[in-house]
């Protein structure tokens, strides 16, 4: 069966009891629609972007923390949501696509989609972007200045209207578990185009003859074709197949085709002829049809090497994930020779996860490659070489790695081999290379010893002892490319080598180096090592190298606070006052709060204060008097953006302005003084999808917090409040925990006076409706 943690688009077939995931990823996929030809979109609850369109068997972009890592763990990317033009505000959660028939002719195949949290229904047209689609905002369908308007469904009805659900109520979140909805003012409104009176006219489809449902498969209202499709193949009467041929070859009639095959008459004749069709559309539905059945077909390959539009070659590379690896193989083999792919933003990964659908046949795959003609393929070299090996190694048996051996021994030249070799060092990331096979390892020695300082990285994951001596050297040396230091510095605070302690502790404090990008991957890769003289010597360069400057002391902080003696060593310097409590950053406090060890816990408390739990007295009261001070006057916003960009841009976008690391604020109710004092002042109380905090804790020791970047079987990667991410082996891992408290601090405005409180709010709040 398929298991899955969420976030997909799936599919279950009624007949064949077949359940499985259509498509993998796409962040809250809120709504579902599929357009008159078949192609699948979904809305979303982000901002920047109208949703995702999803080619059959690919996988997007989702909320790792949440939702896990994607079910194949050799899949090495995803897809973007739709590029967009317009109103970036969040949230297109409903999502519908116009094509009703009964709208001008301009709102043919555009997307409808309310925004519930600002009281709007966009229209925006859906533009071809190679194989995919980006989209550009028209004038909005509906906008109201009632902040009750809260559309959460939009859908396109039989008579060519535009139908939309309005919740109508005050309250959109689900923050206060206190049940005070408004359950009686709900709505539904029809929306129909000036001087009309649209009716549905059809009757009841079911009444309807074989001819008068096959007419109706022209009908201008998608609806009323898909309903006589699905009438036409629940009866099951296949004297209507040559009429239906006729209406497909005639006038390209997509549901002809599908009804076609609902009755089980799309033969492999058949199909022979529907591939070599004028209209792409139908040659693209006869490919799916073909793949759905998991079943080849002699001409495929000959189509991939000839076809003319991308989204048939799209449909090409999910078809030959499905059928058998003899029959997939010859037409992936002509999908990478198509170098004008390369620049599609889907083509290359369609084209990788087809192949990676076949990697368990590892006599099938390194008979493709002993073709020379497809290494040189610019598909080849720029995006299937690395990954291919990656797989190979990623997987990690003995077979898999003797297959890496023989990749390598394939490739044609030098470029193709780094390219091999890139893969390789990428399947080990935050972790050691495991023992190789004699014959792998002497082929990684030879070539390392041709490649010199380059070959490095991979030498130093192999735990090879003249590798780290010349790593450590080469680290040390003042005229060395900067970029292959900052590279080898990174993987010895992924691969544990103590030889490297010294050098890493010289450059993290400074010594000898001008670079500040340098000594934050030491003081980082410093955190993979449990030695005391490492604590001592970060706080000793507190005065002098590891300045506020650059992110370095903060940096340092993090390292410290990773370790409970080493975030001890921290707090005794806080207590003594050589290191000031505003020097410390807020996620490195929320660390140390998740130390549960009575000295500690006693010392943080003095330090930074007792944690105030959720709604408790002091923050309602606190809530209170904020509301006062703010509303008492106006402020001044020119002065309130100096403090946006102190207290609040490290982490947050306004107006295009700061950080990412928190959710944008330009999408939120931004009038709402209560908005925003639920949020500063109590920001764990609604923990924004996707901003979710969590804890590692290490077989070592460590503590490690921030969110989940990415994850896979073998590896989580954590991005910390500075944005910088730390990649930890599984196997190093002796909890992972969700935190239940928010990166950002609860006392983001302290210390700031009536005035200056005032200035924010005025500038988180402007242009916004109040």
């Amino acid at each position: 069966g398929a298991r899955f943690q969420g976030q997909c688009v799936w599919r279950y077939h009624v007949d064949t009891k077949e359940f499985e995931i259509y498509a993998e990823g796409g962040g809250n996929t809120f709504s579902l629609d599929i357009d008159a030809a078949g192609r699948v979109f979904t809305g979303t609850n982000g901002g920047n972007t109208r949703g995702w369109y999803f080619p059959q068997g690919s996988y997007s972009n989702k909320n790792w923390g949440k939702h896990g890592p994607l079910t194949n763990p050799y899949a090495f990317g995803f897809f973007p949501p739709m590029k967009f033009k317009g109103d970036g505000r969040r949230f297109p959660q409903a999502f519908c696509i116009y094509e009703g028939g009964l709208y001008p002719k301009t709102f043919d195949g555009t997307i409808v989609a309310p925004n519930a949290m600002h009281n709007l229904v966009w229209n925006s047209k859906r533009i071809a972007d190679g194989s995919t689609y980006r989209t550009e905002d028209d004038v909005n369908l509906l906008e109201s200045p009632d902040r009750w308007f809260r559309p959460v469904y939009s859908g396109v009805g039989p008579d060519g209207a535009v139908y939309i659900a309005d919740w109508y109520d005050t309250r959109l979140s689900h923050v206060s578990p206190i049940d005070d909805w408004h359950k009686e003012s709900g709505r539904v409104y029809r929306i129909v185009p000036d001087n009309s009176a649209p009716v549905y006219r059809e009757g009841d489809l079911h009444e309807l003859s074989n001819e008068q449902l096959i007419e109706r498969l022209s009908h201008r209202n998608k609806w009323v074709r898909q309903r006589a499709t699905l009438e036409l193949g629940w009866r099951g009467d296949v004297s209507v197949a040559e009429t239906l041929i006729k209406k497909i070859n005639k006038e390209a009639s997509l549901e002809a085709l599908w009804v076609l095959n609902l009755l089980g008459e799309l033969s492999s004749q058949r199909a022979t002829d529907f591939l070599q069709h004028d209209d792409p559309d139908i040659r693209r539905w006869t490919v799916r049809l073909l793949g759905d059945r998991r079943e080849g077909h002699p001409e495929l390959a000959s189509l991939a090497a000839s076809e003319s539009n991308v989204q048939v070659r799209s449909q090409l590379a999910s078809a030959a994930k499905r059928v058998p690896t003899a029959e997939a193989l010859p037409i992936i083999r002509e999908l990478l020779l198509r170098s004008e792919d390369l620049a599609d933003p889907h083509m290359p990964l369609m084209n990788w996860w087809a192949l990676e659908a076949h990697a368990a046949d590892r006599s099938a795959i390194k008979q493709l490659f002993a073709d020379a003609e497809l290494w040189k393929a610019p598909m080849v070299q720029q995006e299937i070489a690395s990954r291919v090996m990656q797989r190979y190694a990623a997987a990690g048996r003995e077979a898999d790695l003797q297959q890496c051996a023989d990749l390598m021994q394939l490739a044609p030249d030098d470029a193709t081999a780094s390219q091999l070799l890139i893969g390789l060092n990428r399947a080990f990331q935050g972790q050691s290379v495991p023992p190789l096979p004699e014959s792998l390892a002497k082929i990684l020695s030879d070539y390392q010893s041709q490649l010199g300082d380059s070959g490095l990285v991979l030498g130093v994951r192999q735990g090879k002892s003249d590798a780290v001596n010349k790593a450590i050297a080469l680290i040390n040396d003042r005229s060395a490319e900067l970029g292959l230091q900052l590279e080898l510095v990174r993987v010895f605070g992924e691969v544990n080598q103590p030889k490297a302690v010294a050098t890493l502790i010289k450059l993290a404090t400074g010594r000898g180096i001008d670079e500040p990008a340098l000594q934050r991957v030491a003081m980082q890769s410093l955190g993979q090592y449990d030695e005391d003289s490492i604590p001592k010597s970060l706080v000793s360069a507190f005065g002098s190298k590891i300045s506020g400057e650059h992110g370095l002391r903060a940096t340092a902080c993090r390292t410290l606070a990773s370790r409970p003696a080493w975030a001890k060593v921290l707090l005794d310097e806080l207590t003594a006052w050589r290191v000031r409590r505003e020097q410390v950053p807020a996620d490195v406090v929320q660390q140390l709060r998740t130390y549960q060890e009575p000295p500690i816990a006693q010392q943080v408390e003095s330090i930074f204060g007792k944690a105030l739990d959720i709604a408790s007295p002091e923050k309602v009261a606190e809530m209170k008097r904020l509301k006062q001070v703010v509303t008492a006057a106006p402020g001044d916003p020119v002065a309130g953006k100096e403090h946006f960009v102190k207290r609040c841009a490290t982490c947050h976008q306004l107006f295009g302005e700061g950080k990412k690391v928190g959710p944008p604020l330009d999408g939120y109710e931004r009038g709402k003084v209560d908005f925003w004092l639920n949020g500063i002042v109590d920001p764990g109380l609604e923990i924004r999808e996707g901003f979710q905090s969590y804890l590692v804790l290490t077989t070592d020791g460590r503590a490690i917090n921030g969110m989940i970047a990415a994850q896979d079987p073998k590896t989580v990667t954590l991005r910390n409040a500075d944005n910088q991410t730390t990649v930890i082996s599984r196997s190093d891992i002796e909890k992972l925990q969700a935190l239940q408290t928010s990166l950002m601090p609860a006392d983001v405005l302290k210390e700031m006076t009536d005035d200056q409180l005032r200035d924010l709010f005025a500038y988180l709040s402007l242009g916004a409706t109040q």
